[in-house]
């Protein structure tokens, strides 16, 4: 769950657990990726998942509506590599 991955991203950065922030960090990624092959056909969360070459379905499951906390963890994380996934996830929520 994404509040789970978010939960522990911030109590990482605020008692600077570096461990536990490293697998939030992780594991947002697993969502949020850098590559256009591992990225599902659709940003938002879907019942059947569509898998391209190379592909896992991620673990951590999300909804359009955590897009903007993604950009708050990516803000917080300085991990910008996610940015392009995330903000047109939140663009579809508009």
């Amino acid at each position: 769950m994404f509040s789970a991955v978010s939960a522990l991203i911030r109590l990482g950065h605020k008692y600077e657990l570096d461990v536990a922030m490293a697998e939030g960090v992780r594991l947002l990624k697993t969502v949020f990726t850098t590559s256009l092959l591992d990225q599902p056909g659709v940003i938002c969360r879907r019942s059947q998942p569509v898998f391209h070459r190379k592909q896992t379905w991620p673990r951590v499951q999300y909804e359009c509506a955590d897009a903007i906390a993604a950009v708050n963890l990516a803000h917080l994380t300085s991990e910008w590599s996610i940015l392009p996934h995330v903000l047109p996830a939140r663009c579809q929520e508009i």
